[in-house]
């Protein structure tokens, strides 16, 4: 079995698990094996061990980095994806973050919504940035929907102006005649 099939193994069993709230990991891994032609290796039983036993831990990441959005409202599919992502960030060596989050990307790609890859990849690059694996650069801006000040680094240069739809532009702080809309 290669990683990405583990991997998605690994991703229907955590639903399954969320699905079937109070049936134990280790029932629905026996049922599945009986059911299927199904032997958990090693990663998998190690993903979904842990990823039960920070289920709390996990689950507040997601809470604290997901916009307007609160696991309750999060599609079975798109939490599971996330938790195994977010437990592959931190707490297995072997899979370098951004190998886990492509990958999440990638899964919500076959089995979510058209939405939902953008929406993972944010979530967990935002937990990357606030867990100290992918660190800030100048180049990066952040920004919100609403009139607000971007930011590159920690330095304030130009502020985003939304006054309809058609009209969306940045304003540059230094100097207010020099205005750029798209």
């Amino acid at each position: 079995m290669t990683r990405r099939e583990a991997r998605i193994a690994a991703f229907q069993l955590i639903y399954e698990r969320s699905v079937q709230k109070n049936k134990p990991i280790s029932e629905i891994i026996k049922d599945t094996s009986q059911n299927q032609d199904f032997i958990p290796n090693k990663y998998i039983k190690t993903v979904l061990k842990g990823t039960e036993e920070k289920l709390p831990e996990i689950d507040s990441l997601i809470n604290e980095n997901s916009i307007k959005w609160r696991i309750e409202r999060m599609s079975t599919v798109s939490l599971s994806i996330l938790r195994l992502a977010v437990y592959e960030m931190l707490y297995l060596d072997e899979v370098p973050f951004k190998v886990a989050i492509n990958e999440a990307v990638e899964l919500a790609k076959i089995y979510d919504h058209d939405k939902a890859p953008s929406f993972i990849n944010g979530i967990l690059n935002k937990i990357a940035v606030l867990k100290g694996l992918k660190t800030e650069t100048p180049e990066q801006i952040f920004y919100s929907t609403e009139n607000t000040e971007i930011k590159t680094g920690s330095e304030k240069k130009y502020e985003l102006k939304i006054e309809s739809s058609d009209n969306i532009g940045f304003e540059k702080n230094n100097d207010a005649n020099e205005k750029s809309t798209t």
